[in-house]
């Protein structure tokens, strides 16, 4: 496990965390409300989420590691003023709520589940993994979802 934020990846060691199948418990793997890959350079949801408590399988199909951020926009808040706000440095006021994530550590075999409990409002899917190239003529700057890895949704009523 490690964050990506400011330069924490290289001031505090990422650590390593194992989950292993428990045959004693009666705890089971979830069944998906939805399933959400992560491709180059996109999120590709299988079927819209709805309103109220949902399991959404996250997967990763490569080939670059990716991760997650979920934002809940605030209310009368445009996904461009989400847009300027993550380019500006995120200073001044969020103009979301983020409600969690998922960094899949280059594991393309195996996925993750996130429970949330969708409110009605919008949604942002980010993924704000560097850009890693060598001989890159982009900026080191330029994150996975200035190449189009994010997606908006609403959830409705």
């Amino acid at each position: 496990m490690g964050c990506w934020f400011n330069s924490h990846i290289t001031s505090i060691a990422p650590q390593t965390a194992h989950v292993y199948d428990d045959t004693t418990s009666k705890i089971f793997v979830p069944q998906p409300d939805a399933i959400l890959k992560m491709i180059d350079y996109k999120f590709v949801l299988d079927r819209p989420l709805k309103k109220g408590i949902q399991v959404l399988q996250v997967e990763t199909i490569g080939p670059s590691m990716h991760e997650v951020d979920f934002f809940r926009l605030h209310p009368d808040i445009t996904f461009e003023d989400f847009w300027e706000w993550q380019h500006n440095g995120r200073k001044g006021p969020t103009p979301a709520t983020a409600i969690g994530g998922v960094l899949n550590s280059h594991n393309m075999k195996g996925f993750v589940w996130i429970k949330q409990n969708y409110k009605v409002g919008r949604y942002v899917i980010w993924c704000d993994m560097p850009l890693m190239m060598k001989d890159s003529s982009l900026s080191e700057d330029v994150v996975h979802a200035d190449l189009g890895m994010f997606m908006q949704f609403e959830i409705k009523d």
